[in-house]
């Protein structure tokens, strides 16, 4: 009985030592979350009505767990959804899931719209492939496209071909490109120029990035920052209202 005894007592002890730590992390991150809504909220109300009417957007998250899913859409597509006259916003449960219907939605758009800009928001992926199908005069319709894939910077110049004015992409086999996306993301809907889009974007995900490499796993043979670097191929003066 004492052995038993102590085993509860030790148990209870971890519990109350993980809730510890688990707790703060919870308010501090709770805290952040609260921040960046009440900015968002301020920034959504800004949102233009006008030049919308002429673009629209397509984004995908991959297959990832759900928690991951459910984040990338509350922060995507209110912004998609307020500076867009049309958005599409594709959840998938496996590497092709909703292929066809993601590909007809494109078209769609491209039909239907003076432009259409794609993000992607998935791991290392082959969609630059999926729209090749497309006829080219609705492919040249595609504005700008982002991805936040691993070693996907490499896809820059296929995506120029495809009929795409701009591309960003990760050269990094471990990018952390949400770093990146958050604040791109926001300045691109405000209106910032492209090429200073991504300029301020990187650097503020180089100097978070930075803040937490202490915690972070050894990135091997290239630092976080460099692996996270978005780079720009195409037309860097695009702006969300230009088309």
């Amino acid at each position: 009985m004492k052995k038993e005894k102590k085993v509860t007592t030790n148990s209870s002890s971890v519990f109350r030592k993980i809730l510890a730590i688990t707790i703060p992390i919870l308010f501090f991150s709770a805290s952040l979350w609260l921040i960046a809504w009440i900015a968002d909220g301020l920034m959504l109300r800004n949102a233009k009505e006008i030049p919308r009417s002429k673009r629209a957007v397509l984004a995908i998250r991959d297959s990832v767990p759900s928690y991951e899913q459910f984040g990338t859409e509350i922060f995507t597509e209110p912004y998609l959804s307020a500076y867009y006259d049309e958005s599409y916003f594709f959840t998938q449960k496996g590497r092709n899931d909703q292929k066809e219907l993601i590909i007809e939605s494109l078209k769609r758009l491209t039909e239907n719209y003076d432009c259409v800009d794609i993000f992607i928001l998935a791991h290392t992926n082959p969609y630059l492939y999926w729209f090749e199908s497309l006829p080219m005069h609705l492919r040249k319709k595609i504005r700008l496209v982002y991805n936040t894939g691993c070693r996907n910077a490499n896809q820059g110049k296929g995506w120029l071909k495809l009929g795409a004015q701009a591309y960003i992409g990760h050269k990094g086999k471990t990018s952390l490109s949400p770093f990146f996306y958050v604040y791109f993301l926001r300045r691109w809907v405000s209106g910032h120029r492209l090429d200073i889009a991504v300029k301020q974007s990187n650097k503020i995900a180089r100097d978070e990035i930075n803040l937490f490499k202490d915690k972070l796993p050894d990135p091997g043979d290239m630092d976080y920052t460099v692996q996270t670097h978005a780079h720009l191929f195409g037309t860097p003066t695009l702006q969300i209202d230009e088309l």
